[in-house]
Protein backbone atom coordinates (compact mmCIF):
# COMPACT_ATOMS: atom_id res chain seq x y z
CA UNK A 1 0.00 0.00 0.00
CA UNK A 2 1.17 3.37 -1.01
CA UNK A 3 2.12 5.77 2.38
CA UNK A 4 0.02 8.73 2.03
CA UNK A 5 1.90 11.96 1.75
CA UNK A 6 -0.40 15.12 2.73
CA UNK A 7 1.80 17.77 1.06
CA UNK A 8 1.41 16.16 -2.35
CA UNK A 9 -2.11 16.23 -2.46
CA UNK A 10 -3.43 18.16 -5.33
CA UNK A 11 -6.61 19.47 -3.79
CA UNK A 12 -6.84 20.62 -0.20
CA UNK A 13 -9.55 23.13 1.44
CA UNK A 14 -8.10 25.66 4.05
CA UNK A 15 -10.79 25.87 6.80
CA UNK A 16 -10.27 29.45 9.05
CA UNK A 17 -11.71 29.60 11.88
CA UNK A 18 -14.70 28.23 13.57
CA UNK A 19 -15.93 29.68 16.49
CA UNK A 20 -18.54 27.38 16.47
CA UNK A 21 -19.67 28.43 12.84
CA UNK A 22 -21.13 25.37 10.87
CA UNK A 23 -19.78 26.46 7.55
CA UNK A 24 -16.73 23.58 7.02
CA UNK A 25 -19.48 20.42 7.21
CA UNK A 26 -20.81 22.64 4.10
CA UNK A 27 -17.01 22.97 2.55
CA UNK A 28 -16.03 19.39 3.20
CA UNK A 29 -19.71 17.70 2.34
CA UNK A 30 -19.00 17.69 -1.57
CA UNK A 31 -14.77 16.97 -1.30
CA UNK A 32 -13.29 14.28 -3.02
CA UNK A 33 -11.57 11.17 -0.56
CA UNK A 34 -8.27 11.97 -0.98
CA UNK A 35 -9.01 15.80 -0.50
CA UNK A 36 -7.04 17.36 1.72
CA UNK A 37 -8.83 19.54 4.70
CA UNK A 38 -6.92 21.38 6.72
CA UNK A 39 -8.45 23.50 9.54
CA UNK A 40 -6.59 26.48 10.56
CA UNK A 41 -7.85 26.80 14.49
CA UNK A 42 -9.92 28.48 16.85
CA UNK A 43 -12.50 25.98 17.07
CA UNK A 44 -14.57 27.48 19.70
CA UNK A 45 -14.78 31.02 22.02
CA UNK A 46 -18.02 32.48 19.49
CA UNK A 47 -18.64 35.60 18.81
CA UNK A 48 -21.81 36.94 20.68
CA UNK A 49 -23.36 38.68 17.86
CA UNK A 50 -23.36 35.77 15.76
CA UNK A 51 -25.45 34.09 18.40
CA UNK A 52 -23.72 30.87 18.76
CA UNK A 53 -23.70 30.09 22.64
CA UNK A 54 -20.49 28.81 23.99
CA UNK A 55 -22.56 24.85 24.69
CA UNK A 56 -22.86 25.27 20.42
CA UNK A 57 -19.42 25.65 19.66
CA UNK A 58 -18.34 23.02 22.15
CA UNK A 59 -20.14 20.33 20.10
CA UNK A 60 -19.10 21.57 17.12
CA UNK A 61 -15.48 21.27 18.46
CA UNK A 62 -16.43 17.83 19.39
CA UNK A 63 -17.77 17.03 15.81
CA UNK A 64 -14.62 18.63 14.05
CA UNK A 65 -12.25 16.19 16.38
CA UNK A 66 -14.77 13.01 15.74
CA UNK A 67 -14.22 14.17 11.52
CA UNK A 68 -10.83 14.11 12.04
CA UNK A 69 -10.34 10.97 14.41
CA UNK A 70 -12.54 9.33 11.07
CA UNK A 71 -10.95 10.67 8.34
CA UNK A 72 -6.80 10.63 7.88
CA UNK A 73 -6.82 13.24 5.41
CA UNK A 74 -7.92 16.29 7.98
CA UNK A 75 -5.23 18.07 9.72
CA UNK A 76 -6.26 20.19 12.92
CA UNK A 77 -3.71 23.43 13.55
CA UNK A 78 -3.58 24.85 16.74
CA UNK A 79 -4.88 28.91 16.84
CA UNK A 80 -4.81 31.66 19.47
CA UNK A 81 -7.68 30.45 21.19
CA UNK A 82 -6.87 26.72 21.81
CA UNK A 83 -3.72 27.53 23.09
CA UNK A 84 -5.52 29.25 26.02
CA UNK A 85 -6.76 25.99 27.14
CA UNK A 86 -3.56 23.84 26.05
CA UNK A 87 -0.93 26.35 27.58
CA UNK A 88 -3.26 28.62 29.99
CA UNK A 89 -4.53 32.22 29.95
CA UNK A 90 -1.16 33.86 29.54
CA UNK A 91 -1.23 32.77 25.49
CA UNK A 92 -4.61 34.02 25.20
CA UNK A 93 -8.12 34.70 27.52
CA UNK A 94 -10.50 35.99 24.73
CA UNK A 95 -14.22 35.12 24.93
CA UNK A 96 -12.86 31.86 27.07
CA UNK A 97 -15.69 29.96 28.17
CA UNK A 98 -15.10 29.46 31.39
CA UNK A 99 -18.30 27.22 32.17
CA UNK A 100 -16.80 24.02 30.25
CA UNK A 101 -12.87 25.03 30.85
CA UNK A 102 -11.83 22.39 31.91
CA UNK A 103 -13.69 20.00 30.07
CA UNK A 104 -12.36 21.37 27.18
CA UNK A 105 -8.77 21.69 28.27
CA UNK A 106 -8.87 17.85 28.60
CA UNK A 107 -10.68 17.62 25.04
CA UNK A 108 -7.96 19.65 23.88
CA UNK A 109 -5.20 17.45 25.77
CA UNK A 110 -6.62 13.79 25.40
CA UNK A 111 -6.49 14.59 21.39
CA UNK A 112 -3.42 16.41 21.07
CA UNK A 113 -1.96 13.68 18.61
CA UNK A 114 -4.42 15.26 16.20
CA UNK A 115 -2.83 18.99 16.14
CA UNK A 116 0.24 20.82 14.67
CA UNK A 117 0.80 24.51 14.99
CA UNK A 118 1.55 24.03 11.20
CA UNK A 119 1.64 22.29 7.85
CA UNK A 120 2.87 22.85 4.30
CA UNK A 121 1.66 22.19 0.86
CA UNK A 122 3.03 22.52 -2.82
CA UNK A 123 1.46 24.46 -5.32
CA UNK A 124 2.56 25.75 -8.75
CA UNK A 125 6.50 23.75 -7.52
CA UNK A 126 6.29 25.89 -4.28
CA UNK A 127 6.18 25.09 -0.83
CA UNK A 128 3.87 26.63 1.64
CA UNK A 129 3.95 27.49 5.18
CA UNK A 130 0.23 26.95 6.57
CA UNK A 131 -0.44 28.14 10.32
CA UNK A 132 -3.29 30.07 11.88
CA UNK A 133 -1.95 33.64 11.74
CA UNK A 134 1.40 33.30 9.59
CA UNK A 135 4.94 33.39 10.69
CA UNK A 136 6.63 36.41 11.38
CA UNK A 137 10.54 36.49 10.15
CA UNK A 138 11.86 38.12 13.29
CA UNK A 139 9.80 35.29 15.76
CA UNK A 140 11.04 32.79 13.74
CA UNK A 141 14.83 34.14 14.03
CA UNK A 142 14.49 35.45 17.79
CA UNK A 143 13.67 31.78 18.76
CA UNK A 144 15.84 30.04 16.50
CA UNK A 145 18.25 28.54 19.36
CA UNK A 146 14.90 26.98 20.56
CA UNK A 147 12.92 25.80 17.79
CA UNK A 148 15.76 23.99 15.81
CA UNK A 149 18.45 21.53 17.24
CA UNK A 150 21.57 23.43 15.86
CA UNK A 151 20.49 26.88 16.59
CA UNK A 152 20.18 28.06 13.01
CA UNK A 153 16.70 27.93 11.03
CA UNK A 154 16.63 25.24 8.74
CA UNK A 155 13.61 25.61 6.36
CA UNK A 156 13.24 22.41 5.27
CA UNK A 157 12.40 20.58 8.69
CA UNK A 158 10.62 24.37 9.79
CA UNK A 159 7.00 22.92 10.38
CA UNK A 160 8.82 19.68 12.03
CA UNK A 161 11.00 21.51 14.44
CA UNK A 162 8.21 23.79 15.12
CA UNK A 163 5.73 21.12 15.58
CA UNK A 164 8.21 19.28 17.87
CA UNK A 165 9.05 22.05 20.31
CA UNK A 166 5.94 23.38 21.03
CA UNK A 167 4.13 20.33 21.42
CA UNK A 168 6.40 18.58 23.32
CA UNK A 169 5.82 17.06 26.43
CA UNK A 170 5.84 17.62 29.83
CA UNK A 171 4.95 21.25 28.16
CA UNK A 172 6.69 23.98 30.52
CA UNK A 173 6.61 27.66 30.74
CA UNK A 174 9.43 28.16 27.96
CA UNK A 175 6.61 27.02 25.08
CA UNK A 176 4.41 29.17 27.33
CA UNK A 177 6.62 32.69 26.58
CA UNK A 178 7.29 31.88 22.46
CA UNK A 179 3.56 31.44 22.09
CA UNK A 180 1.97 34.96 24.26
CA UNK A 181 3.72 36.70 22.32
CA UNK A 182 1.88 39.89 20.73
CA UNK A 183 2.78 43.04 19.28
CA UNK A 184 0.86 46.23 19.23
CA UNK A 185 -1.36 45.63 16.39
CA UNK A 186 -2.68 42.15 18.51
CA UNK A 187 -2.98 43.99 21.75
CA UNK A 188 0.48 43.28 22.89
CA UNK A 189 3.29 45.03 23.95
CA UNK A 190 6.26 42.37 22.14
CA UNK A 191 8.01 43.75 19.09
CA UNK A 192 6.43 41.18 17.01
CA UNK A 193 4.05 38.18 17.37
CA UNK A 194 3.80 34.29 17.43
CA UNK A 195 2.90 31.94 15.12
CA UNK A 196 -0.44 32.04 16.76
CA UNK A 197 -0.94 36.07 16.99
CA UNK A 198 1.30 36.76 14.01
CA UNK A 199 -1.28 38.99 11.52
CA UNK A 200 -0.17 41.16 8.00
CA UNK A 201 0.50 44.12 9.96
Amino acid sequence: MQAYNKMEKTKAILIPDLHGRMFWKEAVANAEEDTRIVFLGDYIDPYGFEEITPKKAFDIFVEVLDFARSHPHVELLLGNHDCGYIFGEEVCRCRTDEERYVEIRQLFLDNLDLFKFCTEAKAGGRRYLISHAGINRHWLEAHAGELFPNGEIDYESLCESINRYLLNEPMDYSQVLLLSEAGPHRGGRDPFSSIVWADID
